[in-house]
């Protein structure tokens, strides 16, 4: 007995040492990262999840601490496999595929783009301790720790981003403000901290008008834009605020300003402000159109939006300007049935070259976000977990004591699981570029 204990003492910690070298030459080890988002209208998100798990494995833009490395700069210790999975904003299906990803057995789930989508999947998440990491869902409601326990995020919650709004009224001494926004969750948390601030600052003087609009309203014919937004528009004019802050999802904010350049072209007159949340950016390619096709000008455009300049987000940018669509799976690009029908608009090489390719909103967030899941999955690894149990309470409270140097600049997460980052208000010049006239961490500079 004394013998085979000793044997055992002797022979445990070299089994240890010869696992990974055993693993190597098996094949690297997997872990298994879901992401859960829609390809409509956000490819940039998509093809920032691909190109950071392909640069992570790769030892690309930024390695991980105590990482094992080949010469040809290969992670070794594991390699991250991603599956994406599409919803249309649609609540039930969010929630149907971070069930499918749990019941597989996936180790976390990136996801899942929107935050009307994500508070349902976030409260399954907590109910099958399934860790979900955020990377562009804004509410502020999925601060919430009773309710959303196993959601963390890399992205910035909308309680910051109305201190954007109202930081910009105070530089420039606006006062009477609209607020237009979707009636989803979408942006609701941010009229409501907008309305929040607008009654504690009181130094301020601000006077706001919140409306919110219809998601899901047809703008294929005249007659339904003018019956689902007229009324709301109309109210909001009667006003006579020249401050228009607009948040609206992604996708209707083309189709919104075709609607208030064919109604209320006065809206884009002197004196005239519109103030959007990340949608302008997003969408800047499209508004080009829609400016040339109505002779309206954007120079009283701004749009509030997360930006970065880490040297990490830098080096990041650089390989996605480097990238080629052959790089990544179809998930991402759009189907010829796709392309035919309109329902999305298939990019070409350009597309990863310029215009959101290079400043779509939420690159850094996602990158952090798959970054942050492989440092701490690396932690756990070296107490000897074993890979099927990098998941669940061991993995999220790994990440939540996670503090490093990201594409979002310096990463750590409070008691609520939120990371905060900068914004840039930028602004389009009459050639559709996008300058920061501000940035804005913590204070407007």
């Amino acid at each position: 007995f004394v013998g085979r204990s000793g044997f055992l003492m002797f022979a445990l910690p070299v089994l240890r040492l010869l696992l990974p070298l055993l693993a190597s030459a098996a094949g690297t080890t997997n872990l298994k990262l879901g992401y859960c988002g829609t390809k409509l209208g956000s490819w940039t998100k998509c093809i920032s999840a691909e190109l950071a798990v392909s640069s992570i494995n790769a030892g690309q833009v930024k390695r991980l601490e105590g990482a094992q490395y080949s010469e040809n700069g290969t992670l070794l210790d594991f390699q991250i496999e991603l599956v994406q999975r599409e919803h249309n904003a649609d609540k039930a299906d969010g929630l149907m595929i971070v069930s499918d990803f749990s019941r597989d057995g996936f180790n976390a789930v990136l996801g899942c783009g929107y935050s009307s989508v994500t508070v349902d999947a976030a409260t399954y998440g907590r109910a099958s301790e399934t860790v979900m990491i955020g990377y562009s869902a804004t509410s502020p409601r999925l601060s919430n720790k009773d309710l959303y326990s196993y959601f963390l995020r890399l992205c910035t919650p909308d309680s910051a981003q109305a201190r954007v709004f109202t930081d910009v009224m105070e530089a420039n001494s606006w006062h009477q403000f609209v607020f237009l926004s979707t009636s989803d969750a979408y942006a609701q948390g941010l009229a409501d901290y907008v309305a929040q601030l607008e009654t504690e600052r009181t130094d301020l003087q601000l006077k706001g008008t919140y409306q919110s609009v219809e998601f899901a309203a047809d703008f294929t014919d005249k007659a339904v834009r003018l019956q689902k937004w007229g009324p709301a528009i109309d109210r909001l004019v009667k006003t006579r605020a020249k401050i228009w802050m607009i948040c609206v999802a992604g996708q209707l904010t083309e189709k919104l300003y075709h609607f208030l350049a064919e109604e209320y072209a006065f809206l884009f007159g002197a004196g005239y402000v519109r103030i959007t949340c990340e949608t302008f950016a997003v969408s800047l390619s499209l508004m080009q159109a829609v400016v040339q096709s109505n002779n309206i000008s954007t120079l009283g455009d701004f749009n509030v939006e997360p930006k970065s300049d880490s040297p990490v987000f830098k080096a990041f940018v650089e390989r996605y300007k480097a990238s080629s669509l052959d790089e990544f799976g179809d998930f991402c690009m759009c189907s010829a049935d796709e392309v035919v029908s309109g329902k999305c608009e298939n990019p070409d090489q350009s597309y990863l070259t310029n215009g959101e390719g290079v400043t779509g909103a939420y690159m850094d967030t996602t990158f952090d976000a798959v970054f942050s899941f492989a440092q701490a999955s690396l932690n756990i690894m070296k107490r000897d977990v074993p890979f099927g149990d990098i998941k669940g309470k061991v993995l999220l409270d790994e990440i939540l004591e996670l503090e490093f140097q990201g594409a979002t600049g310096a990463v750590s997460f409070d008691e609520y699981h939120d990371n905060y980052g900068g914004y840039c208000v930028n602004q389009a010049d009459e050639h559709f570029n996008q300058i920061c006239v501000w940035r804005w961490m913590g204070t407007l500079q």
